[in-house]
């Protein structure tokens, strides 16, 4: 026996964890990369990538779930990083829209509170 698991069942776990498109753990790649970088830049007083979102932990938060769910095809992981992507857009839609206009310059101007 080669350690393969015999049997019907296999292939369906197999086709689940595959994600939704073969090869997609290569092509979400790339998202990870922003997707580490700007946490790291929310600690950075006055910089661009903290200017430009306005709250960067939560664009890596979607990010890093989005990847997750291109990769991952079983449910638990659709239902773990689907909801912690929809509680990002949440937030973040929520945080865009109390954010007073004069604060939200101040930030992608990058000049001090």
């Amino acid at each position: 026996m080669d350690g393969r698991v015999q049997g019907g069942r296999d292939r369906g776990v197999r086709a689940a964890a595959a994600g939704l498109w073969p090869g997609s753990r290569h092509a979400v790649a790339p998202l990870t990369l922003p997707a580490f970088t700007l946490p790291t830049a929310a600690d950075v007083p006055r910089s661009h990538f903290k200017a430009r979102p306005g709250h960067p932990l939560l664009p890596a938060v979607m990010l890093w779930a989005l990847a997750h769910l291109l990769v991952c095809g079983w449910l638990h992981s659709i239902l773990l990083f689907g909801s912690c992507l929809l509680w990002a857009l949440l937030c973040f839609r929520a945080a865009r829209r109390r954010e007073p206009a004069s604060r939200a310059a101040e930030a992608r101007s990058g000049a001090p509170h």
